[in-house]
């Protein structure tokens, strides 16, 4: 029976490195850099179970080792399916200091892990008649606990954003909503079966070891091939977007041009597909003539190339998803989507579109009402309801910017359009 086991966690560590090297082909095939946190997070399964396997038929000396790793692998976890997710979800290049800050944790105690087996071994007790096991399995299992729970904080409290990002997701790539869910109920499986203490508690005595690698095989193995099948955020649009400067006022000859742009079968032309150059033909000496603001020792934040990237990808998520149709959307929800901060982003959209954010809000809502009173959306809903439909939240509020934008009343200018529609 021994011998079974043994061969039991050689060939269960043999097919997950199998599926690591699988992933790792698909990556270097398709370019998907994240895929390599889900082959990181499969060969940490792979060893786990080899230092499962080891605490058990391995000699004393090797069972130090053995015991003594599978803490670090189990901080490794978490963190590694966490960035794959994030990452396959946004497409978002990570930073290293991203990363490293993700995984400090298991990299400290794998750092550390010789240094106290090496004083378990001065001590003469090699793990076995010392409490060194013991002290090392109680902080270990307690960063763990800290380490779950600080996760599902950071889940909780980032909920807004996480689910806006995922209904972005899922709106990309309907095809693999469902492989995301099933993959989250893998993961969530998967830890659960590596406790060892509560496994103990719930598993019979005898084939205890048979049974608990075989599930926790099972259960990483399901996650590695849905991290394989699921699809990746497709990424931004390669075309770069701009926008039109402000209509101060539409007169009624002017209003011909203003509806054949709003038509409801070129929709979509509006704003979102404005070409690069647009963006591109401000050179960087027309941005150094621009006021020059202060940052930290005299240095820019970031280069013109930086900040129009920046540009490109706020306009893009904000005008493909119709973002600024949420009337709770703030500056701080808006950049942390971005992976930037507010002082960067209210930069650039000051720089290169004169507005400050929720003036750039209003300009697209009221494109928004615009584009439904066109599709005589009024018929259906009173003026407020269109506002509200385009994010506005107060009437006030509404009327105020529709005037300042178009030189008319909302019904003024619903009014003169039907003339035109039927002329």
């Amino acid at each position: 029976m021994n011998a079974l086991i043994k061969a039991q966690f050689v060939i269960e560590s043999g097919i997950l490195l199998l599926i690591a090297i699988l992933l790792i082909e698909k990556t270097l095939r398709k370019g998907e850099s994240c895929r390599l946190f889900l082959v990181a997070f499969l060969t940490v399964c792979a060893l786990y179970l080899t230092a499962t396997g080891l605490c058990f038929y391995a000699p004393q000396s090797i069972f130090a080792w053995a015991e003594a790793v599978k803490i670090p692998l189990s901080l490794s976890v978490i963190p590694l399916f966490f960035l794959f997710v994030s990452a396959a979800v946004t497409a978002k290049q990570r930073p290293v200091k991203y990363i490293v800050y993700h995984i400090a944790v298991p990299s400290a105690f794998l750092i550390s892990m010789p240094v106290v087996i090496f004083a378990a071994y001065l001590n003469g007790n090699q793990f076995t008649s010392g409490n060194y096991l013991t002290v090392w399995s109680i902080v270990g299992h307690s960063f763990l606990l800290i380490q779950t729970m600080l996760y599902t904080m950071m889940f909780f409290l980032k909920f807004r954003v996480y689910s806006r990002r995922l209904q972005d997701y899922y709106d990309k790539v309907p095809a693999s909503a469902n492989v995301f869910r099933y993959l989250i109920i893998s993961f969530s499986v998967f830890f659960l079966f590596t406790d060892g203490w509560l496994m103990s508690s719930i598993l019979p005595e005898q084939g205890f070891h048979f049974i608990h690698s075989l599930l926790i095989f099972i259960s990483a193995g399901i996650t590695g091939w849905l991290g394989l099948k699921l699809e990746i955020y497709p990424g931004l649009a390669k075309n770069s977007l701009s926008v039109a400067p402000v209509q101060q006022s539409v007169a009624e000859p002017e209003m011909i041009e203003l509806l054949d742009e709003l038509k409801p079968d070129e929709i979509l032309q509006d704003d979102i597909f404005i070409e690069e150059e647009n963006i591109e033909a401000e050179t960087v000496s027309e941005i150094e003539e621009k006021p020059k603001r202060k940052a930290g020792l005299g240095r820019k934040p970031f280069d013109d190339q930086q900040k129009r990237a920046l540009y490109k990808r706020m306009l893009n998520h904000l005008i493909t998803n119709e973002l600024y149709t949420d009337p709770k959307l703030t500056l701080k929800h808006l950049a942390n989507d971005l992976g930037t901060n507010t002082r960067y982003l209210s930069m650039v959209i000051n720089e290169y579109q004169g507005r400050n954010f929720n003036q750039m809000l209003n300009y697209y809502r009221v494109k928004k009402v615009m584009r439904l009173l066109v599709d005589n959306e009024a018929e259906s809903y009173s003026y407020l309801g269109l506002a509200q439909k385009a994010g506005f939240h107060s009437k006030s509020v509404f009327i105020a910017a529709f005037k300042t934008q178009t030189g008319t009343t909302p019904s003024e200018f619903s009014g003169t359009m039907k003339k035109l529609i039927k002329s």
